[in-house]
């Protein structure tokens, strides 16, 4: 069945006292998403026949965000508010506007309405890439920003879905610093090494075949009466296969004695997207 993404925002925006007092008790962030901002994609009719002509027009654009908001309903550390279908500067003098005013204008918006996280999409048509920047509300600045080329081929967008993959996954690293649950061996005769792990993340966390994580080590830093938790790099391996919403199987590349003695030890490990 279709759903109505008019019918969401509204739906969110009416459960929204709910979830924020939601949030404060599962301590999840709460995260805005926003639709791109169009200031720099239609510069002149020519300009804007070029980019129909090559596949790239609102509704395209529209997907990145649109991915986005898929992503990070999935994870239950996020709160995720759909503001992709509301154009954040309605005016056209408004979208002319600095960058200045811009980020002032974003994290104005995020405090009164009590985001934690805004996430604002932007196209620059000089060199066709698309940047997804992150605003931390508090601070009132931007936490992390990632930039990626928009390919075409025979007047199609090549890859958008890739393209929207790779940002998510800069924005984890850089932002968010998430890690994912290595859950075990799925080798049937790994006596001194393992070969393959089965990791907690999967179709729901936009998994692909060919992206590579590091393998963490979680540590425990002991520094007079406080504890800190640290994560040392231990190994790396490729996602060969998305078994299902949640689980996926990496090859591993290297480091695995090291990765075989923790599990025979039961320590915890996790994994952090690396490259695809």
């Amino acid at each position: 069945m279709k759903h109505n993404p008019f019918l969401l925002v509204i739906v969110l925006i009416t459960l929204y006292p709910m979830l924020h007092t939601h949030s404060q008790e599962t301590g999840a962030k709460r995260i805005a998403v926003y639709d791109f901002d169009k200031s720099q994609f239609q510069s002149s009719p020519s300009d804007s026949f070029k980019d129909i002509f090559g596949g790239l027009n609102d509704d395209k654009l529209r997907e990145i965000p649109q991915y986005i908001v898929s992503y990070y309903t999935n994870d239950d550390r996020f709160i995720v508010i759909d503001k992709s279908k509301i154009q954040l500067i309605k005016e056209e003098k408004e979208r002319q506007k600095s960058e200045e005013f811009i980020d002032g204008y974003i994290v104005e918006q995020g405090k009164e309405e009590g985001f934690d996280y805004i996430i604002y999409t932007k196209y620059f048509r000089q060199d066709k890439s698309i940047s997804v920047r992150v605003y931390d509300v508090a601070t009132q600045s931007i936490l992390c920003e990632a930039k990626e080329k928009v390919s075409s081929s025979f007047g199609m967008v090549k890859n958008l879905d890739e393209t929207s993959a790779k940002l998510v996954q800069q924005i984890n690293k850089s932002c968010f610093s998430i890690q994912y649950e290595v859950v075990r061996s799925i080798d049937k005769k790994a006596r001194s090494s393992v070969k393959k792990l089965l990791i907690l993340a999967g179709a729901n966390q936009k998994i692909k075949k060919g992206f590579v994580f590091e393998i963490l080590e979680l540590k425990i830093e002991k520094v007079g009466d406080k504890s800190f938790e640290r994560f040392f790099p231990i190994g790396i391996g490729e996602v060969v296969e998305v078994e299902d919403e949640n689980f996926s199987v990496l090859q591993i590349k290297d480091g695995g004695k090291e990765i075989k003695a923790l599990l025979d030890s039961e320590k915890k490990m996790y994994c952090k997207f690396v490259s695809n």
